[in-house]
């Protein structure tokens, strides 16, 4: 437990999550509202909506920019304060970091936040250069490999990308906008974090007395998940992209639903410890690849969890994509575990907690991830990690069934 960690929650439902370390010389302020790429089904006033790719992220630059403010992040930054907004697949965020000034900071963060104005004409200004951003983004193969790779995983779940496509944008009206952002930026759907070296009396009592001066409308929200198959939609696929080496990746649909909110945080850390023993350098799969030579660069692995599932997905640049497909899948069958390595990778990760005071991003990131993913509010701590052990781990793992997956190859485009 931490000691100088501190929640409040408001009447009106925000949750507020307060870390103190004098030591620091500045102090991190993180607005989250439970909203992104992912979030896609849901009634509102018990209506139903199916929500467009990219409304999450277009509806965060409006809030930056079309505020009864200005756009705050240049105020802020007027102010000698680094600030930045980010959207992703379960939430999005408003931020800065400060050494002096930070209730001048909280004041235009929230009450920009919670001032956008909604104008027609303001919302077709705001998608202009996202317009751009998107056309940027179809020029990297990787983004139409993963919208590829998602419609093979998801059979009901429509969701392609955070961004969304221009035809996503275009449909998005004013009216949809002003709803969802009424809907989903109400503080009962929120978090508030301040972290680092300030007066938490002070810093309580100002927050409170902005939040006490803002009026919120209160719509019924639901949020709905589709009835989503534990298996994937299509087995096998591939894609002709402007490539000068065939990449190849195995996305594995993992079925989380019977594990508790704390064996999902431990199970996070024990999937990367799968992924490293089985495909990183030292590993069989590592060393048989590189002698029959199949790749010169070894295997890329990523987990990313959606709803009550898991995505667990490992690849590679490669000329000979049917030998390492054979090889990933083989490994997957016959996963190894080694005792050995895993007593090292625990060690990385008690040092690597154990550094993360040292940095107030290193200490609320891995948190966040742990509010939004696993809904478990809590620091990852030394005394919890090293209660872990090999058995737990094998057990824990076992627990997975890995037999859903699909293939996906990005084939050179000759033209």
């Amino acid at each position: 437990m931490i000691n100088n960690f501190k929640t409040y929650t408001l009447n009106n439902g925000l949750t507020i999550y307060f870390y103190i370390d004098k030591k620091k010389h500045s102090t991190f302020v993180n607005l989250t509202t439970k909203f992104g790429g992912f979030t896609k089904y849901c009634t509102i006033d018990d209506k139903k909506y199916e929500l467009p790719d990219g409304l999450a992220h277009l509806l965060e630059h409006y809030v930056v920019e079309a505020n009864s403010l200005g756009r705050y992040t240049e105020i802020l930054w007027q102010h000698n304060m680094n600030t930045n907004a980010s959207t992703g697949y379960h939430h999005t965020s408003y931020y800065f970091y400060t050494t002096n000034n930070l209730e001048f900071g909280i004041d235009i963060l929230l009450r920009s936040c919670y001032s956008p104005v909604f104008k027609k004409e303001l919302l077709e200004e705001v998608k202009k250069p996202i317009y751009q951003e998107i056309k940027m983004y179809d020029d990297n193969k990787f983004t139409a490999f993963n919208k590829k790779q998602y419609e093979n995983i998801f059979t009901n779940h429509s969701f392609r990308s955070i961004g969304g496509s221009i035809e996503d944008l275009k449909q998005i009206d004013i009216k949809l906008l002003k709803l969802v952002y009424e809907s989903f930026y109400h503080p009962s759907n929120q978090i508030l974090i301040v972290a680092g070296n300030f007066n938490y009396k002070k810093v309580l009592k100002q927050i409170k007395n902005i939040y006490q001066q803002l009026d919120f409308p209160k719509h019924k929200l639901i949020l709905l998940s589709p009835n989503e198959p534990k298996e994937v939609a299509c087995k096998r696929s591939s894609i002709k992209l402007p490539t000068t080496k065939e990449y190849i990746e195995i996305a594995y649909k993992l079925d989380l639903s019977h594990f508790s909110k704390e064996e999902l945080l431990k199970l996070d850390f024990y999937l990367h410890y799968l992924m490293k023993m089985n495909f990183g350098t030292p590993s069989t799969a590592y060393k048989n690849s590189l002698k029959q030579k199949l790749f010169d660069d070894g295997f890329t692995t990523e987990i990313a969890y959606f709803n009550q599932l898991g995505i667990l997905s490992i690849g590679s640049y490669t000329n000979h994509p049917s030998k390492l497909e054979k090889i990933i899948i083989n490994t997957i069958k016959n996963l190894e575990f080694n005792k050995n390595m895993f007593e090292l990778y625990l060690k990385q990760s008690l040092t690597e907690v154990s550094v993360r005071p040292d940095s107030i991003h290193s200490m609320i990131k891995p948190f966040l991830d742990n509010v939004i993913l696993f809904e478990y509010p809590t620091f990852d701590s030394i005394e919890y990690i090293k209660t872990w052990n090999f058995k737990d781990f094998k057990t824990l793992i076992s627990r997975l069934d890995f037999s859903n997956y699909s293939t996906c190859i990005m084939q050179k485009d000759k033209k």
